[in-house]
């Protein structure tokens, strides 16, 4: 029998010291497991960000996979050390499966705790895992998010990234077969961006996210010169609805800090208020990334979780996918899934529409019945 957790891991940073509180969710925050355990030494959290990112591109530049994913287990074997206690790590290997959310402040914000590599195994492949940012700033008003399966694709359609429009495509026809809503936006812009994405409920991006020379900042590149900033996206905060799944296939989506605060593409989904997004923590060869989009909505459509449709990506994605499946992230409670009970109406709608549909056409027959039969009675 597989032993399953479910841990709210929270880091907490002082100038001189380092502390971890492990609460076992299980049993609740309160009355569950509450421990304080602080650290020997100050872990510099840039530091053993830069040498993953070193790890990543030595992993990137190599053409042999074992090779590559050797550079990996080996910063994450290191990165445990370094920055979980003892007692931290002796109570993760002490099961098989379940969730961990961890509660960090925004300098440990892109620090991929998915790639921790403990008992042979990184904790991705183990556990379904989220990451929520505490910036120590009062939360704006709570939201309401979008379910049913409405699903907004937008794709960079220009010629240098051919393969974001058969993901898009892909997608598209995996989402029908499924019965879900779709919107695909070859040519996005955006005021066709402001107007969508609120009313989706699940936005998925393929193509590239980069700085915007102009204004210095990240944003999605949309083809043609158009662009998406970060400053757009946070501008989505203002509607009252908004999606609750945000997907960003495109190089270093995942990460929180690109400048200063919360100014990446995550970050800025985050600050507009969308409760889960999902992206890599690095560059992306886009091949790849077309396969991970495929498993992972193959996944979430069969109802799991967005943090347990990352795990089933990083276990049963082909080799063709290499190590992509690796570098992404979920920012959001790992607990949280699409709730069923807009797509439960629609199917409910559906099949009134039907009735009505039908006892529209008897009627018809009825009333055509009616006039035939009249007819030769007022001829006579």
């Amino acid at each position: 029998m597989k032993r399953r957790c479910s841990l709210r891991i929270d880091l907490l940073t002082k100038e001189s010291s380092v502390s971890w509180q492990v609460f076992d969710r299980l049993t609740g925050v309160n009355d569950g497991i509450t421990r304080t355990i602080t650290a020997t030494k100050q872990p510099d959290p840039q530091k053993i960000i830069d040498s993953f990112n070193n790890a990543v591109t030595k992993a990137h530049e190599c053409c042999n996979y074992q090779v590559g994913l050797g550079f990996l287990q080996a910063w994450g074997s290191n990165a445990c050390k370094e920055i979980f206690p003892d007692e931290i790590t002796r109570k993760l290997s002490t099961y098989d499966c379940g969730d961990i959310l961890f509660m960090v402040p925004l300098g440990w914000a892109d620090f991929p705790f998915e790639l921790i590599y403990l008992q042979k195994r990184f904790l991705g492949q183990r556990f379904h895992i989220g990451t929520i940012i505490n910036t120590g700033a009062p939360q704006g008003p709570e939201k309401q998010y979008n379910h049913g399966g409405d699903l907004m694709i937008i794709v960079d359609s220009s010629d240098r990234l051919r393969s974001t429009c058969c993901e898009g495509e892909n997608l598209k026809n995996n989402a029908k077969s499924r019965k879900r809503q779709v919107r695909l936006l070859m040519q996005a812009d955006r005021e066709k961006l402001f107007a969508g994405i609120p009313r989706a409920s699940i936005v998925h991006f393929a193509g590239h996210s980069g700085p915007d020379h102009e204004y210095d900042k990240a944003g999605w590149v949309l083809g043609n010169g158009k662009y998406f900033s970060t400053d757009d996206i946070m501008k989505i905060g203002e509607s009252p609805v908004l999606p609750w799944l945000v997907f960003s296939n495109s190089c270093n989506a995942g990460k929180i800090l690109v400048n200063s605060g919360l100014s990446g593409i995550a970050g800025a989904f985050l600050s507009a208020g969308i409760h889960q997004v999902v992206g890599p923590f690095c560059k992306l060869n886009d091949i790849q990334a077309k396969y991970c989009t495929s498993f992972f909505y193959k996944f979430l459509f069969k109802g799991q979780s967005a943090s347990q449709a990352l795990v089933s990506l990083r276990k049963m994605c082909p080799w063709e996918a290499g190590l992509t499946p690796l570098f992404y992230r979920l920012f959001g409670d790992p607990l949280y899934r699409e709730s069923t009970k807009k797509s439960l109406w629609r199917q409910v709608f559906f099949f009134l529409s039907i009735i009505t549909a039908i006892l529209f056409s008897l009627l018809q027959e009825s009333i055509i019945y009616t006039k035939k039969s009249v007819l030769p009675e007022i001829q006579k």
